[in-house]
Order: C-alpha cells, then structure tokens, then sequence
C-alpha cells in the first residue's frame, strides 16, 4: 500500500464529514519542525462538528490506512469535545539527547522539596510518625528503666519531645488549612 501523506488524509477526511469537517491539526514534533526521522510519524487531531455511527464506520477505514502508513491513531474530537478538554491531550516525548548527570545533590533537593510539599497540605503526616517514634523509645525506655528500679530523664524528655512535636504539628496543620481554605 502507498504510504499515505498529511494531504490524502485530510482528502479522505473530507469525504468522510464533508462540512462538518472542522479543522485537522498538526501538533507535535513535527509542527514544531524537529521531528525525528527515525519516528517519522504525524500527530494528528480532527476537529468535527459532530461524530455519528456512519462517521466511525467511514473514518475507520482511514484511520486505518493512516495507521499503516506508520503514523499513531488521529484524535478525532467534536468542538465541544475539544473545548473541554484542554488538559487530556497526551504528552509527546523523544529520546533523551545531552549529557546530564544525577549527583547526590539532587537525591537532597528531592527529599527537601518532597518534605516541603507534604508540610505544606498534610503536616501531621510528618509531625504525628514523628513524635509517635519519639513516643514509642520513650515507652521502651520507661519500661526498662521500670524494671531496673530507676527511672532516667531520657524517657521524660522523650514523652515531653513526643508532646511538644504533635503540638507543633498541630498548629501547622492549622496554618495549612487556613491557608488553603477558599
């Protein structure tokens, strides 16, 4: 089968909607104009006024030979489909090209950014296994120390370290949900 080009498919197209054939857009790598020729494939979305059963039947065939041709399936999408839609359309990506490099740097970054975000929507998600951990040694402590007849400051300062980091967790629980309420 010839390979089918961007022009034969819009011809096609237009047999199959005929006025109600909106728009057929480009997008991607190659509207972008850097497109690879190892993926020499075309992006393509087609906007229609309306899509019934005869329309799908019509247009399989089409889509099809476009697919033949090597290129991914056409988005086919009524206006008001579209319109709604702003946030559905896939995400192109091409092979990595450069030569960057992951230090340990990053690992640290990406562990502060992912405590700063979790502090700033769910604190006590921090602050409650935190203080529950400093809880936890503070009750083995006590327990041995129960059983040796001497009871040590480490589990008062643990119980009261365990107290003071749930109150601290609480009032920014608090913060945040003041500050995200609408």
């Amino acid at each position: 089968m010839a390979k089918m080009t961007l022009d034969d498919l819009v011809a096609q197209l237009t047999l199959v909607y005929g006025g109600g054939l909106e728009a057929v857009v480009l997008y991607g790598s190659a509207a972008r104009g850097d497109r690879l020729a190892k993926r020499a494939n075309l992006n393509v979305l087609v906007l229609v006024k309306e899509i019934t059963m005869a329309h799908l039947r019509k247009e399989s065939a089409v889509a099809a030979a476009w697919r033949e041709a090597g290129n991914p399936p056409s988005l086919t999408l009524t206006m008001d489909e579209w319109r709604g839609s702003s946030d559905i359309f896939p995400i192109e990506y091409a092979e990595r090209t450069g030569s960057s490099k992951i230090r340990a740097t990053d690992f640290f970054s990406f562990i502060v950014l992912l405590l700063r975000i979790v502090m700033l929507f769910e604190p006590l998600r921090i602050f409650m296994p935190l203080g529950g951990a400093l809880l936890a040694i503070g009750l083995c402590k006590l327990i041995y120390d129960i059983t040796v007849w001497n009871l040590s400051e480490t589990a008062v300062f643990s119980f009261l370290g365990a107290l003071i980091i749930w109150s601290i967790g609480l009032i920014a629980d608090m913060i945040a949900r003041l500050h995200l309420r609408p």
